[in-house]
């Protein structure tokens, strides 16, 4: 190979090859091919016999002519003729062989027989091949299931041909089918209490056509044991025994075979036995199958073996010939080394494999021309002994052709290309060379005693090939007067790194392979050795530099920094393969305290990117046909390269794997919190305000705002559905948390549960971003939408509301169209909630200023009206937003609002008396009673028109005196109209009074008894100032039952009278109380000052005065 070859292979310099290879000499030429030629050993036999005396006698070879009393007869070879063809048609296509080459070698080797003899034996050999049948030999099965009681079963098979097309057999067995069934059934023995049975029974069934048929088995366990193998004679025959066969029996399962992928050769499978589903699994059985001519399992043994050693010995007299006529390399006639070709070799597999030769008759058969062929290997000590006492100078001159193809092997780095085929060539003789010579074995006995190991002289070439190959790289490439600039330095160590894994990977796809097929198996193993030594202090000494991640040079030296990192990643792969301990191995040890400085250079060029990306801002449209900025796709996208940074890095120490991985997430979740940061302070640029009309109307470029922003944060948390991979599947954390489960267990899942939550948290922070800007935008609507509400409250009719509602809706309906049109959707359904929201508040912000007056109802109406047909159009009959989105907390306490607003003075008392009745019942259902609970007894009489209440007791009431009782009695009184009180009498000193006190209580007739409730309140008697107020109780009218007019509750036993024992409570203040409140003092209603009186002087403690003290409408004399 030229200079200029080696120079373009290495990038090497031409003055840098100072060694190349030079030609053998010519005398060694003659001594090489008398070595290595066993032809021209043979030709000398007579001269060695002559010289052995001097070494122990060791048996000369046999001549060819030993194989002379191999000659075959015209009719032997006509019989071994009638079996070659006889098993060539069963020859099958392979691809390394096809059947045509094994015929043609047939007719060759078998040309003395008359052409049309051979023709016949052809015809009739074809035609037999047409009568076919399948052998088959039931041999054993295992891992049953046991089918009786004992834990065992008696299996036995059945089996038999049938079409194709009943494959799909299902629920029907073989008795089923038997007018389908070709030919007959055949059965094996059963054998008992077994889940292995073994049977090594033989079955022969015709065949009519191998493509069209199957070969069905199934096993049965038997309730009846039977002996011995049965056959089935005939289709008609079969109806007795099959009825008999499966009366009670139990399936156990079965197999389907089709017969075109049945071996001519014959071979042992084990099937899988299969339910009737063919979903359940029930052992397996091993059958030994072979589809063979008619006739063909008549042979005997013997007879086969008769076969096979005629067809071997035609084989053998008809190769040796061939080699004889062949030439030698010196002009003698040629030698046969009893190597067959490949068709001699298929024909005598085939035929043994028919005739059911066994491995030992074969060998047999093979050992009768082995014997009588040549071994030269015998004779090797003889001829080195002979050559070393006849030429005294071989061994120099051999020692000369070792020293030389060593000094090429210790070159064969720098001065061969193994790519070329003339390199692998040469690489490949020297190679053969040093085999040769220390198979030696008289002329490696005169080595010294440091060169008798051709493992070592191999070893050291190895080294020295490495070590000068390096040196040369060396010298080409670093030159230190140069640049002292560390990205130079850097940049030449990579080359040259990068040189060592393009050498490394030869070494092991070309090299290697030549080294360890023809002489050593350690190739590579030395060769990483080497290289650990040289090329480890090379990198070691920079990666300990510091380095500046701030500066701009700084940031380029980390760069080619982690480029020889990769280097050395991928160079382990090929050394891990290796056994052996290397330092190169340790590789990621040298740069560990660079890995912060990657990361941080990462984040940092990653915000750069960022930033110039959205500078230079365009709208493009990437998914779901709504259009983003080139920026969040840019930004995603240099984001993306940080993770692949990351799975580049592939850290291979799990010790600061998690660190390192912690750091790397952070500043994923810092970069794209930037983007979004940056986003965020453009939305004010793009808001629209008609100057004209002081209409908001969103934008196209507000919306491209809302989808980068979901975009970046998709990225983090992938909505679900989504087939887009998130943060945690592209850095492939899953494999390294495994790790962690597995060392320590449980540390993975709470690295796991640490790395989702700084994730989930990035998400979040994005989405509050996302929520922020989403729901400002949405209050940019309210002052529009309170616009359009103020004029519906100024018209006077219900006409012109309705069409400024309208008017209203086409405004927001615009404004929804061209969100849906240009917003992801998951953002549009955030956006078209926010102005779901702004309507509410806008609605919300006009109750407080609408006066309370009777003559402002209508106002109040309108609103309501005007609330609920926005609520059904956000709606949009079920396709925009969903009934829980819509009936928010706010939204329901505002139309209950407007609701008691629009109601008369008369139905909010009557709403006030049903919300002490709901009041009741919460406190009913309370485990803690407060201030006590009161019994009684209460009827409706109604022709009397009286209520007839027996109180009963009281128990637990609240101490309201100084020595810690109370002076108890009761009041009932009929609200909303309250025209009578009742009284019982005082009990003294008692927090547990009893009564047993009768109160008749008339109704007047105009009063309204549905909506009607019974107060019982409770009250501590005071001799001087106002009695102090305990607790109440109520009933409401529907729940006071009807009475006798003639019965008295009071005279009824205990255990007759229905008691009630109710918990005692204190009013609170509920939204139909507070409008009532409201209208007594802002409006002077008479009706709502009478209620709103009667409850606060009557049924409230001392003191608490309600709604109206909490809003400062008290008295001066009472807010103390």
């Amino acid at each position: 190979m030229s200079d200029k070859k080696i120079r373009k292979n290495l990038n090497l310099p031409i003055a840098a090859c100072h060694h190349r290879m030079q030609p053998l000499p010519p005398r060694f030429d003659a001594r090489v091919a008398l070595l290595w030629d066993d032809a021209s050993l043979k030709a000398h036999k007579d001269e060695v016999d002559a010289s052995l005396d001097p070494v122990p006698h060791v048996p000369p070879p046999k001549s060819q002519k030993g194989l002379d009393k191999w000659s075959v007869s015209p009719a032997e070879l006509e019989v071994a003729g009638q079996v070659a063809i006889e098993t060539a048609v069963r020859v099958e296509d392979a691809p390394e062989l096809s059947k045509s080459d094994v015929e043609v070698y047939v007719n060759k080797a078998f040309g003395l027989i008359p052409e049309a003899a051979r023709t016949k034996l052809w015809q009739t050999a074809r035609e037999k091949q047409k009568l076919l049948s399948l052998h088959c030999k039931v041999v054993s099965a295992e891992g049953l299931p046991a089918m009786d009681a004992n834990g065992k079963s008696d299996p036995y098979c059945i089996m038999g041909i049938v079409p194709k097309k009943h494959q799909e057999m299902k629920k029907h067995n073989l008795h089923d089918l038997k007018d389908k069934v070709v030919g007959e059934l055949q059965a094996t023995s059963v054998k008992p209490e077994t889940l292995t049975p073994e049977w090594n029974e033989q079955f022969e069934f015709h065949i009519d056509d191998p493509n069209d048929e199957l070969l069905v088995v199934e096993c049965w366990d038997s309730d009846e044991v039977r002996v011995g193998a049965s056959k089935i004679k005939g289709v008609k025959g079969v109806g007795h025994f099959i009825k008999d066969l499966f009366r009670d029996d139990d399936f156990i399962g079965r197999l389907f075979q089709p017969l075109k992928n049945i071996s001519y050769r014959g071979e042992k499978v084990v099937f899988e036995l299969f339910s009737h589903s063919a979903k359940e699994k029930r052992g397996k059985i091993t059958l030994h199958l072979a589809i063979r001519t008619q006739g063909d399992g008549t042979i005997t043994p013997e007879q086969g073996l008769k076969n096979y050693r005629d067809l071997l010995k035609a084989i053998v007299t008809q190769e040796s010939k061939e080699a004889t006529k062949q030439k030698g390399q010196n002009g003698a006639a040629g030698m046969w080394d009893t190597r067959l070709s490949p068709a001699a070799e298929a024909l005598l597999r085939l035929n043994a494999s028919l005739g059911g030769i066994d491995e030992s008759n074969k060998l047999q058969s093979v050992s009768l021309y082995c014997s009588n062929t040549i071994k030269p290997s015998r004779c090797l000590k003889a001829y080195s002994y002979l050559y070393w006492k006849q030429w005294p100078s071989l061994f120099r001159n051999l020692r000369e052709l070792l020293d030389q193809s060593l000094e090429v092997l210790s070159n064969h780095l720098v001065t061969i290309d193994p790519a070329s085929s003339g390199g692998l060539e040469t690489l490949k003789s020297h190679l053969l060379s040093v085999k040769k010579l220390y198979s030696y074995e008289a002329f490696v006995a005169s080595l010294p005693d440091d060169r008798k190991s051709m493992k070592d002289q191999i070893k050291k070439s190895i080294e020295a090939s490495v070590s000068k190959w390096y040196s040369l790289l060396i010298k080409s490439k670093m030159q230190p007067g140069l640049n002292e600039q560390l990205v130079n330095q850097l940049t030449q160590i990579k080359d040259i790194c990068h040189y060592c894994l393009v050498l490394c990977q030869k070494a092991q796809q070309v090299v290697a392979p030549q080294f360890e097929q023809l002489l050593y198996s350690t190739y590579l193993a030395d060769f990483y050795q080497s290289l650990d030594k040289l090329l480890p202090a090379l990198v070691v000494a920079k990666m300990d530099v510091p380095f500046n991640e701030s500066e701009k040079q700084g940031q380029d030296a980390l760069s080619i920094a982690f480029e020889i990192y990769l280097i050395f990643h991928d160079l382990s792969k090929d050394v891990r393969k290796v056994n052996g301990t290397y330092e190169l191995l340790t590789y990621h040890k040298w740069f560990r305290n660079l890995v912060p400085c990657w990361l941080k250079v990462a984040l940092i060029r990653c915000k750069e990117r960022i930033a110039e990306a959205i500078s230079i801002d365009k709208v493009e449209t990437i998914a779901d046909n709504v259009p983003f900025s080139s920026s969040a796709v840019d930004s995603l996208d240099f984001i993306q390269q940080v993770v692949a940074f990351w799975n580049d890095l592939d850290w291979p120490s799990p010790e600061d794997y998690y660190a390192f991985m912690i750091t790397l997430i952070k500043y994923i979740t810092e970069a794209a919190l930037y983007y979004t940061d940056e986003v965020y302070k453009t939305v004010s640029d793009h808001t629209s305000v008609d100057k004209e009309t002081g209409k908001f109307n969103v934008t196209v470029q507000l919306c491209v705002i809302l989808n980068n922003m979901q975009h970046i944060r998709d990225k983090f948390s992938p909505p679900q559905g989504s087939t887009e991979k998130g943060l945690m599947e592209e850095l492939k954390l899953e494999s390294f948390f495994a790790q962690l489960d597995a060392k320590r267990n449980g540390t993975g899942e709470q690295a796991k549960s640490l790395v989702k939550d700084i994730v989930e948290s990035a998400a979040e922070d994005i989405q509050h971003k996302l929520l922020v800007v989403t729901t400002a935008l949405g209050q940019q609507f309210i002052p529009t939408i309170r616009t359009f509400i103020y004029e519906m409250l100024k018209t006077s009719d219900e006409a012109s509301a309705n069409n400024i509602l309208k008017q209203l809706e086409q405004y927001l309906g615009d404004n929804l169209k061209t969100l849906s049109s240009n917003l992801l959707y998951i953002v549009f359904r955030t956006l078209l909630h926010q102005m779901w929201i702004a309507v509410i508040l806008a609605v919300e912000s006009f109750v407080p200023i609408v006066p309370k007056k009777k003559s402002s109802r209508h106002i109040l109406q309108i609103l309501h009206a005007a609330l609920l047909n926005l609520r059904d159009f956000f709606s949009a009959d079920g396709d925009g937003l969903t009934g829980t989105e819509l009936e928010s907390d706010q939204y329901k306490n505002l139309v209950k609002e407007l609701q008691l607003m629009c109601l008369s003075t008369r139905e909010l008392v009557l709403r006030c008396c049903a919300d002490l009745a709901e009041q009741q019942a919460m406190v009913v259902g309370s485990p803690e009673h407060k201030y006590g609970e009161l019994t009684l007894s209460v009827g409706y009489l109604k022709e009397r028109e009286v209520i007839e209440v027996v109180v009963v007791k009281g128990d637990n009431l609240s101490p309201t005196d100084k020595n810690g009782f109370s002076d108890p009695y009761v009041e009932i009184a009929l609200l909303p109209s309250s025209h009578k009180k009742l009284k019982t009498h005082v009990i003294k000193h008692t927090l547990n009074p009893v009564f047993n006190e009768e109160l008749l209580l008339p109704i007047l007739q105009d009063e309204t008894k549905e909506s009607a409730i019974l107060v019982l309140a409770v009250y501590d008697y005071e001799i001087v100032g106002k009695n102090d107020f305990m607790g109440i109780c109520v009933i409401p009218w529907k729940d006071i039952p009807q009475i006798s007019n003639t019965a008295s509750l009071l005279n009824e036993s205990a255990a007759e009278r229905r008691n009630l024992a109710l918990p005692l409570f204190h009013i609170e203040d509920s939204k139909a109380l507070q409008e009532l409140t409201q209208r007594h003092h802002f409006s002077h209603d008479h009706e709502a000052t009478a209620f709103t009186h009667l409850l606060k002087n009557n049924y409230r403690p001392r003191g608490e005065h309600g709604l109206l003290a909490r809003i400062g409408l008290v008295a001066p004399h009472l807010r103390s």
